[in-house]
């Protein structure tokens, strides 16, 4: 599975893209899905070659303190690490029947492509020195409510910009990277008390003020916006740390890669 993200992180980048990377493989050794058939792994049945062992995954209605503290728990991420990891969302799309979340088109249209589109629909402003005011003059994203009675999974609010069917998706775990949504994100995901921004000249014309920027993330998410290559080697470094984390000791660095996995004797995750 590691081999497979790798290669599909280099394969899904532009074809003779001049920022591209290649995500080489440098440690193997990890150990299989059916190696971890115990209670604490694998819950509700044995783990399999298709199926891995239980992980909580993150909600995706966090807020940018949560967001940071579910990156830096699970895996050691700082700021950079997360806001880079997050761009992985340019790839991808979003179905009703899994998720909940009604994104055929993706986050951003091009779903099976490596780069910072992201970020530009994210972010503001024409350079990443700009003034924060400018910097959050994004997309004009919009809360949409997506009934899932012909489904079972649950009823969502996700963030919308164009029309039905040919719009793109954002969920509120990917505001908060720009925008701080603490206390402004109700139970069922609905955020009714600010908008991503007001499009009108006189801000006190708008339903409902701005919600406020995201200060510890605002400014990594827009030099990504203006710099791509910067992103793809940042994305690169915390991607493999995520899948480099786990009882192994990765302490020094491979030096001639592949290098071999050692355990530790107690897990990190």
């Amino acid at each position: 599975w590691v081999l497979a993200a790798l290669e599909g992180a280099s394969g899904s980048q532009p074809d003779g893209g001049a920022d591209n990377r290649e995500f080489a493989m440098d440690w193997i050794g990890r150990p299989t899905c059916e190696t971890l058939n115990t209670a604490e792994e694998c819950i509700d049945e044995l783990c399999t070659q298709d199926r891995g062992p239980h992980r909580d995954l993150p909600s995706p209605n966090l807020d940018t303190k949560e967001l940071l503290e579910y990156f830096e728990t699970e895996f050691g991420f700082d700021e950079r690490d997360t806001v880079a990891i997050m761009g992985a969302h340019t790839l991808g799309k979003l179905y009703p029947e899994n998720s909940g979340y009604d994104g055929l088109n993706g986050w951003l249209g091009n779903t099976r492509q490596l780069e910072n589109g992201y970020y530009e629909d994210l972010v503001g402003g024409a350079a990443a020195t700009d003034a924060v005011e400018e910097l959050m003059k994004g997309s004009g994203w919009e809360m949409a409510f997506v009934n899932n009675e012909n489904f079972t999974t649950p009823n969502r609010w996700q963030w919308e910009r164009g029309t039905n069917p040919n719009h793109f998706v954002m969920v509120n775990s990917d505001m908060a990277i720009v925008r701080n949504l603490t206390g402004q994100i109700e139970a069922s995901g609905e955020v009714n008390s600010c908008q991503f921004r007001c499009n009108r000249p006189n801000p006190s014309n708008c339903p409902r003020p701005a919600c406020p920027y995201a200060p510890e993330t605002i400014f990594i998410a827009a030099e990504y916006k203006f710099d791509n290559a910067l992103w793809l080697e940042e994305f690169e470094l915390a991607f493999k740390l995520m899948v480099e984390t786990g009882p192994f000791d990765t302490s020094q660095p491979c030096a001639e890669p592949p290098c071999v996995l050692q355990s530790l004797t107690t897990r990190k995750n």
